[in-house]
């Protein structure tokens, strides 16, 4: 999956991790290429979720740096950023009156100006993402009625819909069926091979992830801690 000639996307220098009065990782100098699928493995509460909310700017760092793009991650406005990543968490949105369609279409606020109005280019694109992901029966659904696997689809597909750069997931497989996180893989792989999107995944189904992977990063029990990295399967 690994290709020698992908530029760096995202860099980070002596990267410390962890809140106010709690450090979780230190000393992190990661790098993440064009097209490059990241697995993320370490068991609860080693801090999977607090560097990917510090990777994409949602979390404040403790020190260190962050470079995407080569650019200063603090450098840039929240528009900016979401022109660079696009996040999948767990946990359901506040507004569950919208529809599948109207939930995914959310994805293109980095294209559709102060008003949110949907071009046509923006319409057909948050069909292709519902498409992707295998969501075509969730379009006219309410979010209130459907389950959290399909949830889930929507909300991968609201993130393809921003058209980032990286993709970082959050344990993307917890509420998917065997076959569904199996379509997920393949799906990022077939992004990451055709479109150069790069993905940084917190996981447990290592399994599914591990084959296409370009780098996996493990980190290990007891804090503070730095991150085990080895090349991928895919590589």
């Amino acid at each position: 999956m690994s290709n020698p000639h992908n530029r760096p996307l995202l860099s980070t220098s002596d990267l410390e991790v962890g809140y106010k009065d709690n450090s979780l990782l230190v000393g992190l100098n990661l790098t993440v290429g064009t097209g490059e699928i990241i697995v993320l493995i370490g068991d609860n509460g080693t801090g999977k979720s607090s560097l990917l909310r510090t990777l994409s700017g949602l979390q404040r760092r403790r020190s260190g740096s962050i470079t995407i793009d080569e650019q200063e991650l603090s450098e840039l406005s929240v528009h900016d950023r979401s022109r660079q990543f696009a996040t999948v968490f767990s946990g359901r949105p506040e507004n569950i009156l919208m529809t599948g369609f109207e939930y995914v279409g959310q994805g293109r606020y980095p294209f559709t100006g102060w008003n949110g109005q949907l071009r046509q280019q923006d319409i057909e694109m948050t069909h292709r993402c519902i498409q992707q992901t295998n969501a075509d029966h969730l379009v006219d659904k309410s979010i209130k009625s459907i389950s959290d696997g399909e949830l889930q689809r929507l909300t991968l597909a609201r993130a393809l819909a921003q058209e980032p750069n990286i993709l970082i997931l959050d344990e993307p497989t917890s509420f998917l069926d065997r076959k569904s996180k199996q379509l997920l893989a393949d799906l990022i792989r077939e992004l990451a091979e055709n479109q150069n999107l790069s993905a940084i995944i917190a996981t447990h189904d290592v399994e599914y992830f591990s084959p296409i992977a370009s780098q996996t990063w493990e980190i290990p029990t007891g804090a503070p801690a730095g991150i085990n990295m080895a090349r991928g399967d895919a590589c």
